[in-house]
């Protein structure tokens, strides 16, 4: 409750939306989630613009992207003077991520004299509308927490899904079913994750 119009809000945003939030992620998940653990922006891409500006310091951090993707982050970690490292997704496995391709891409950085620093998975994807099995969700997490990378879940269009085939699933609870995150929202190993 805003109790003045010339007042400023909590940083993280109005409280009232915060707690509107909450309550969505967690009928969603399952899993509790903390008020102040969510942080609003005037949409996504704002939220990704300030997470590339803490992750990407200097032209030797690098970003892993999948391609094909949003052109967000491809033009977020040019202007930030990063290394875009993309990893190609193709319909041929019907645009589930290939962990060979991610390896590659993440290898190839490194050799390059890259820090990678974070992982974009766009899912459902954009463009190609594909959701991600639990399978290829949980490769995700486990190469995230092996390779210490800062896990960017792109989850925004997590109602745009147009085949009974795959249900959405976050990652939010796939760390849950993984027993990373307790239901109580505990962390239970070093998963670094933010989700829009």
């Amino acid at each position: 409750h805003v109790k003045s119009v010339g007042a400023y809000s909590s940083s993280n945003g109005v409280q009232v939306v915060r707690d509107e939030v909450v309550g969505f992620i967690n009928r969603r998940d399952g899993v509790v989630v903390k008020s102040e653990d969510v942080f609003l922006t005037s949409g996504a891409s704002e939220a990704v613009e300030m997470l590339m500006r803490i992750l990407i310091r200097s032209k030797n951090d690098a970003v892993l992207v999948p391609i094909p993707q949003y052109p967000l982050y491809s033009a977020l970690t040019t202007a930030m003077d990063g290394h875009f490292a993309g990893y190609h997704m193709g319909d041929e496995t019907g645009w589930e991520l290939d962990m060979g391709e991610v390896r590659k891409a993440l290898f190839q950085a490194r050799s390059d004299g890259k820090i990678v620093r974070a992982m974009v998975v766009i899912n459902p994807g954009n463009p190609t509308g594909s959701v991600l099995s639990l399978e290829n969700l949980k490769s995700i997490v486990s190469f995230c927490l092996e390779e210490n990378i800062v896990l960017l879940a792109d989850e925004v269009y997590q109602r745009n899904i147009y085949s009974n085939e795959s249900p959405f699933i976050s990652f939010r609870r796939v760390a849950h079913t993984m027993g990373i995150l307790d239901s109580d929202g505990t962390l239970l190993q070093p998963l670094q994750l933010a989700s829009f």
